[in-house]
């Protein structure tokens, strides 16, 4: 029998969480368009590999 592990709860408001949830261009694109619920449709996306470096989380 397999052991439950704990559910591993991932911030998506830091740089490692959103990357873990969306680092996937495919995944991003569907996690926008169901928020635009059809308003707009995303068909492609491009990533900035621009980092802010910021002192405060607040700031982020």
């Amino acid at each position: 029998m397999l052991a439950h592990s704990q559910p591993v709860f991932i911030d998506p408001t830091t740089d490692e969480g959103f990357k873990r949830l969306f680092g996937d261009k495919v995944n991003l694109i569907n996690f926008l368009n169901i928020i635009f619920r059809g308003r707009n449709t995303i068909t492609d996306l491009s990533l900035s590999r621009y980092r802010a470096h910021r002192s405060n989380r607040e700031d982020r």
